[in-house]
């Protein structure tokens, strides 16, 4: 702890550093100066921790050098000296921010060393305040993005109702939403079934991946931020980058196609858009997210096009008036993956009985259709099945539902969506899906030391990778990744009892390049690494 004395009194001076053995006591004595200005150069100079100063001194006392002291980043801390008429003075040292004074014609050791210690502490306590502030404030750099995705999140889920609170957690996170309007786009990623047995750690470099891009190209020309949703969902809010210009509907089409392009290019990856518009307040932003969803719910009617408007919509005639059953969509799903024929028959009862005996208008059967179409379109784009396969009899596009007038048409439509329903999953359950879990158990085990993906186990017997992965999930109980893994442990634990291999030759016999990584999968399933279990093994 360095300290500096200033006192235009030499004798002061002297008896200040005779007085006291300050090495032994923890202290540095760095100088000593005769009057403020000289004080101020060598503090510029040597960075005291505390300067020992005398209120009264010619060319700059000690309350300017006070004052000046004050204006520095990191100011030292500073104890008073004083005489018994500088009352006043002391009073303004006090208030300049002096720690402590001292009567020099009183000054004792022990008196000295018990204030020194005292601001010793304080200083100490400051350091550690500051380094928390600074550990915190890296953290939260770090750790911004992630910051600022999980607020976006909490708007639309809801969590924020108080503008105010919006305005301030907003200007904390650097959050640029100027215009007045802002614009949601709900991005639809395709394909993801690709990704259904890549590891976490991969997933989440994907995901990694698509924010970076989407917020790269995004911010060229707009001020915009992109966070996850659910699976295969990304939204992304923007708003112009002068908050004075609105952004046009044109621009914002330009910027979608550009994502898609660019998703397309580096990551081999489709995507459609719904985009919604509303204003930068908390009822806004999430009617803005609102009509984007829904937009995108849209895209199986809207024919080839990826990205569709809000305004786009409004024209199909949907309304939410007085019923809808998408909150069955995730049943309706569920069913259809594991050939549930009673669930099936429950929904497509409640379905019908909702339809034959609440007093609905022709528009809320309308929706109700564009509905059950939309559900079944959308678990046959994520399964890569043909529509035609599940709705055998009573298909029809979104233009041929249009034609569609009568509200008892209407109803016996959905009545033979239902059962076209039950017939597929009657036709599935007839098939020999055990012998097929069969024949890809064989192959695998052929070929388990091989660098074979879920597509070409599912190649091998005739299915598309994510109907043969739900497959797996319902007659194994396992994900393609997990048997795979399970049956590599199964065979290294074999190698390791009765061979004399060394544990990376193991990992290479039953598929593992990586060592490391082939040690880590091994422990995790085992307890135990490669090592420990054949040493096990031999003490046996």
């Amino acid at each position: 702890m360095k300290i500096l004395i200033v006192d235009d009194e030499a004798v002061v001076r002297v008896g200040l550093k005779s007085m006291i053995n300050w090495e032994e006591n923890g202290f540095e004595l760095i100088g000593e100066a005769s009057d403020g200005k000289k004080a101020l150069e060598i503090i510029y100079d040597t960075h005291p921790d505390i300067v020992i100063t005398d209120i009264r001194m010619p060319v700059m006392d000690g309350i300017e050098l006070m004052r000046q002291i004050m204006l520095l980043t990191k100011s030292p801390k500073v104890i008073a000296l004083s005489s018994y008429d500088d009352f006043q003075l002391v009073k303004e040292a006090m208030k300049l921010g002096a720690e402590d004074y001292i009567l020099k014609l009183e000054m004792e050791p022990e008196h000295l060393i018990r204030i020194l210690e005292k601001v010793r502490a304080r200083i100490k306590e400051e350091n550690e305040n500051e380094d928390k502030k600074m550990s915190f404030d890296r953290h939260v750099r770090k750790n911004l993005h992630v910051m600022r995705r999980n607020f976006l999140r909490d708007i639309l889920s809801g969590f924020y109702t108080d503008e105010e609170e919006l305005r301030q957690s907003m200007e904390f996170l650097n959050i640029q939403l100027n215009a007045q309007h802002v614009y949601c786009m709900m991005m639809k990623i395709g394909e993801m079934h690709r990704f259904e047995e890549v590891s976490d750690d991969e997933l989440h470099v994907l995901n990694c991946s698509i924010i970076n891009i989407t917020e790269e190209i995004v911010n060229d020309s707009l001020n915009g931020y992109c966070f996850e949703g659910k699976p295969s969902e990304f939204y992304i809010l923007v708003s112009s980058k002068n908050g004075n210009v609105e952004i046009s509907e044109k621009l914002i089409m330009t910027v979608a196609q550009r994502l898609i392009e660019m998703l397309k290019q580096y990551l081999d990856i489709t995507a459609v858009f719904g985009v919604g518009e509303g204003e930068r307040t908390i009822k806004g932003i999430r009617e803005a997210y609102y009509q984007a969803t829904d937009a995108v719910k849209y895209r199986f009617f809207k024919g080839d096009k990826g990205i569709i408007l809000w305004n786009d919509v409004k024209e199909c005639g949907f309304q939410k008036d007085e019923i809808s059953i998408l909150n069955m969509k995730e049943r309706l799903h569920r069913a259809l993956a594991f050939y549930s024929k009673d669930e099936i028959e429950e929904l497509s009862a409640r379905i019908l009985k909702d339809i034959f005996t609440l007093p609905l208008s022709p528009q809320s059967v309308f929706n109700v259709m564009l509905e059950l179409l939309y559900m079944i379109s959308e678990f046959c784009e994520t399964n890569q099945l043909n529509i035609m396969d599940i709705m055998n009899r009573s298909y029809r596009s979104y233009h041929q539902l249009l034609y569609i007038k009568s509200i008892k048409e209407a109803k016996e439509w959905i009545r033979m969506v239902m059962e076209d329903l039950i017939c597929y999953i009657k036709k599935e359950e007839e098939m020999d899906y055990p012998r097929i879990i069969v024949k890809a158990k064989k192959y695998i085990e052929e070929h388990y030391n091989e660098d074979i993906s879920l597509k070409e186990v599912a190649n091998e017997v005739n299915l598309n990778p994510s109907y043969f992965s739900t497959l797996l999930k319902q007659y194994i109980g396992k994900s393609y990744s997990e048997y795979l893994t399970q049956m590599r442990i199964e065979k290294a634990k074999v190698l390791l009892q009765t061979t004399q291999y060394k544990v990376y030759e193991v990992g290479l016999k039953v598929g593992y390049e990586n060592t490391y990584y082939f040690n880590r999968i091994f422990k995790k399933i085992t307890g135990m690494s490669p090592g420990e279990f054949k040493n096990s093994v031999k003490m046996q």
